[in-house]
């Protein structure tokens, strides 16, 4: 006879989200400071970069 499933005991967890445009989106556990944020921003620019070349941000979609 099979073992019985065990349930899953995931907690949730409550996250914070700093928009970087385009509808891209970074989530954190934490509560960021206008630095982190802008930090974060900065940090995120070659990422945006290669999305937008893709056009995989909503304002690149938008043009088509």
């Amino acid at each position: 006879m099979p073992a019985a499933a065990t349930p899953l005991t995931a907690a949730a967890t409550l996250l914070t989200g700093v928009a970087l445009g385009g509808g891209a989106v970074v989530l954190v556990p934490g509560t960021p400071t206008a630095s982190d944020v802008a930090d974060i921003a900065a940090a995120a620019r070659p990422l945006l970069d290669l999305l937008a070349a893709r056009g995989l941000l909503t304002n690149e979609r938008d043009k088509s």
